[in-house]
């Protein structure tokens, strides 16, 4: 940090640091088991179709005959095939997959973001800020709120 920075700025530009990433450690594990129309339920179905189809015919044979009287999981842009949080879906069950995935693709859009701007800025402490206000904008909560999953990888990239 910069050496002009004041102790109670500096108090204050710490614990902006942590307190923006931990909100969306809050929010996403109080709200981890809610589903519903305003959340991630269609995504949440299409990571249980997929979880589903494994069960049943093991990961040779992705295809399910609930979406179009028989499609291909592996063609449908929608369906997260092969994604971290189908991966995670996998092991952990989908709603869980897709929890520990969004937490992962935070941490690792923070860390992103902290590399992108210790290009420009040579100070750790306004690299780490920087990141934090990049994972914390609102758009992040917006998305989750509504459901849009599907994009979080994406958007999580600096």
């Amino acid at each position: 940090m910069t050496p002009y920075i004041g102790f109670v700025q500096r108090n204050w530009f710490r614990a902006f640091i942590v307190a923006i990433p931990s909100a969306y450690v809050v929010a996403l594990v109080v709200f981890a088991r809610r589903v519903g129309t305003a959340d991630y339920d269609q995504f949440l179905v299409f990571h249980e179709l997929q979880y589903w189809n494994a069960a049943l015919f093991g990961l040779a044979k992705q295809w399910t005959p609930v979406m179009c009287s028989g499609l291909s999981l592996a063609g449908e842009p929608q369906v997260p095939f092969i994604s971290l949080t189908m991966l995670l879906g996998y092991g952990l069950g989908p709603l869980a997959g897709i929890v520990v995935g969004n937490i992962v693709y935070f941490a690792l859009g923070w860390v992103g973001a902290y590399l992108y701007c210790g290009l420009w800025v040579p100070e750790r402490g306004r690299c780490a800020l920087a990141a934090s206000l990049f994972i914390g904008n609102g758009f992040f909560i917006c998305r989750l709120a509504h459901g849009h999953l599907d994009f979080l990888p994406f958007l999580a990239l600096p």
